[in-house]
């Protein structure tokens, strides 16, 4: 039998819980000035507002995002900052109980015994993604934000209805990224679900421009489209590059990129991509 831990076990697991959202809020506050947030998304959400181009200064992301930052550039600097905050906090809270959820972990508070496998689970997940998680919050992006919407989206379209994909397709409407996720759903829970996200992420992005049209009557997504995604179809699209370094990026080629020399990037590439790919055949051969 596994072991077990003493009682008195469920405030101190809420106490270390309820730490790190406050560390994920004030290190949103402390970032908010040099990050991404500030300097790209509320100038951006300012743009909105007086039916300026919202495609420059850096913002090279679909209409919604720009019109979440509007939402908060009506209030005081400090203000909007607390708030960004807060969502912060709280989508990092949803991401990890949910992705605790979905790896077949129970969330259960006020049990007194806690098995210590679960503990080895819980600390091997947080060494995997705490880096990753803390570096979205520090450079200001909404990263954390549509991670949560996609773990809850997913978590909640397992018991059917139309409200977790739905979730999943606000955060296709941020990045395109997301939209990686229509195939597997139309693969595990059919089509209807799958075509629900690709209708919300479109349908989403045009409400920037029913409450703030712009001044030549232009949909912005269309703009977005024309300008952005296009140049991925081009047949000179350099694999792997958005508008900015790849080193910056949270892919794993990014991440290799800052973790080795240029040397051993590409051997380290294949390497990890072999591994995941094996992973992923296993999982899928597994499933029942």
């Amino acid at each position: 039998m596994a072991a077990r831990f003493r009682p008195g076990e469920p405030i101190i697991r809420i106490g270390w819980f309820a730490l790190f959202l406050v560390g994920l809020a004030i290190i949103s506050v402390l970032a908010a000035r040099r990050g991404d947030w500030e300097r790209v998304f509320i100038p951006a959400g300012l743009r909105l507002r007086t039916a300026q181009d919202i495609f420059r200064e850096g913002y090279v992301y679909p209409p919604f995002q720009a019109g979440l930052a509007a939402l908060l550039s009506y209030f005081p600097a400090l203000v909007a900052r607390v708030a960004w905050a807060v969502v912060n906090a709280a989508a990092g809270g949803v991401f990890v109980l949910s992705a605790w959820r979905l790896s077949g972990g129970e969330v259960e508070w006020k049990s007194e015994k806690l098995n210590r496998m679960d503990v080895w689970i819980a600390l091997s997940g947080c060494a995997a993604a705490l880096g990753f998680l803390f570096d979205a919050i520090s450079n200001g992006q909404t990263d954390l934000l549509l991670a949560a919407l996609l773990t809850s989206g997913w978590l909640l379209a397992r018991g059917g209805g139309v409200f977790g994909p739905a979730l999943m397709g606000v955060a296709a409407a941020a990045k395109c990224t997301p939209m990686l996720f229509v195939p597997w759903v139309a693969w595990r829970r059919g089509w209807a679900p799958a075509v629900m996200i690709v209708i919300v992420a479109l349908a989403v992005n045009l409400l920037p421009d029913l409450f703030f049209p712009t001044a030549n009557g232009q949909l912005r997504v269309v703009t977005w489209v024309r300008n952005y995604f296009a140049a991925v179809l081009d047949k000179n699209y350099g694999l792997g590059t958005w508008f900015t370094a790849v080193e910056f990026n949270h892919s794993l080629s990014g991440f290799l990129k800052r973790l080795l020399p240029v040397d051993l990037l590409r051997p380290a590439w294949m390497i990890a991509s072999a591994a995941l790919r094996s992973v992923a055949a296993l999982a899928i051969i597994r499933l029942r």
